[in-house]
């Protein structure tokens, strides 16, 4: 019955290049959020080969976020030119060899601990580079923007841990990663729903998005059976789908382009 709300699957829910944001500035900050995001998205499709859920799609979400976020860190290098971003930058780019070193092999379950540390370290280090962004341009929106941002990354880590523990990967405090992460997600999607911004059209986008999370932690909680480890791999992915289109929509609010030039 779970799966029937959301009659999706990888396929239909594949996330290409970060969406297309007018302004410039904004499309900057939202591609280091969107970093954090992609570096437990790669760790979660990773961890779906080794459980062999959805194997084949899996493989195509690993691969296509691992083209995403390399494609992506070239374009943070050209336009954040600022010297503390710069040496962030580089820094991530050290994380980020060591994940590929990890990632173009074949899945191993005892290099899945290694992939956790490395990806966790890059969404920290994605976070300050994002928040160094940010602090150089105030506009009205950009709280709204990166806390929608982050809620990709929070629903990506949430799933992660859950197929890490699946997968019978023995790392510590998974479940606690795991309790976290759904309280900030509930947190801050709180905070979202109670934005007096918010348009009649975000309203229902947000909506939607509490039914889909409320699905979703249902899906976490009932851990145990295969089915409900596809069901997490394809509701985290129609998920991640609707808030990269929340991203979008606070972007364009009015105000968020001029407010920064």
């Amino acid at each position: 019955m779970l799966r029937r709300v959301f009659c999706l699957s990888l396929v239909g829910c594949s996330i290409g290049p970060a969406f297309a944001i007018a302004d410039e500035s904004v499309n900057t900050i939202d591609l280091a959020g969107r970093q954090r995001m992609l570096s437990q998205r790669i760790a979660k499709a990773y961890a779906q080969i080794g459980a062999k859920v959805l194997p084949g799609l899996s493989a195509k979400v690993l691969r296509d976020s691992i083209a995403d976020f390399s494609q992506q860190q070239e374009q943070l290098r050209t336009v954040a030119t600022l010297p503390d971003q710069q040496k962030l930058i580089a820094v991530i780019d050290g994380q980020w060899a060591e994940v590929l070193a990890i990632t173009n092999i074949p899945v191993d379950r005892g290099r899945a601990a290694e992939l956790q540390t490395k990806v966790n370290a890059m969404e920290r280090l994605s976070s300050q580079l994002t928040y160094l962004l940010r602090g150089a341009h105030s506009f009205k929106m950009g709280k709204l923007i990166n806390v929608a941002g982050r809620q990709r990354m929070l629903s990506q880590r949430l799933a992660k841990a859950y197929m890490l523990r699946a997968w019978g990967v023995d790392i510590p405090n998974l479940r606690i990663e795991m309790a976290i992460a759904a309280d900030e997600f509930s947190s801050a999607l709180l905070v979202l729903q109670q934005a007096p911004e918010n348009t009649p059209g975000i309203q229902r986008e947000l909506d939607s998005i509490t039914t889909q999370w409320d699905w979703f932690q249902t899906a976490v909680d009932l851990e145990g059976t295969f089915s409900y480890r596809v069901l997490i791999a394809d509701s985290s992915e129609a998920l991640l789908s609707s808030l990269e289109n929340l991203v979008v929509s606070y972007s364009r609010l009015p105000g968020v382009g001029t407010a920064l030039r």
